[in-house]
């Protein structure tokens, strides 16, 4: 999968970027480190931007599903 998430570290917003929205990609969810849910944000374009610049600094993880189904995972620091 073509699939990256840039700033990585960030300070305030990441972009998830997405090759091909053919690969079925519907949404992201934001966790934090003990495995509570954030957020849930839709994704309907090539890029998504996620803020995250409200949440303490730390580590969090992105998790992106095709309809119900889990496909990818991203380690996310957040600083400043």
């Amino acid at each position: 999968l073509a699939l990256s998430v840039f700033p990585n570290p960030s300070a305030g917003s990441i972009i998830l970027s997405i090759s091909s929205l053919n690969l079925g990609i519907t949404r992201a969810e934001l966790y934090d480190a003990s495995g509570k849910l954030l957020m849930t944000e839709k994704v309907l374009a090539p890029q998504t931007q996620i803020d995250i610049k409200s949440y303490a600094n730390g580590t969090y993880f992105l998790s992106l599903f095709k309809d119900a189904e889990p496909v990818k995972q991203f380690k996310i620091i957040k600083n400043r």
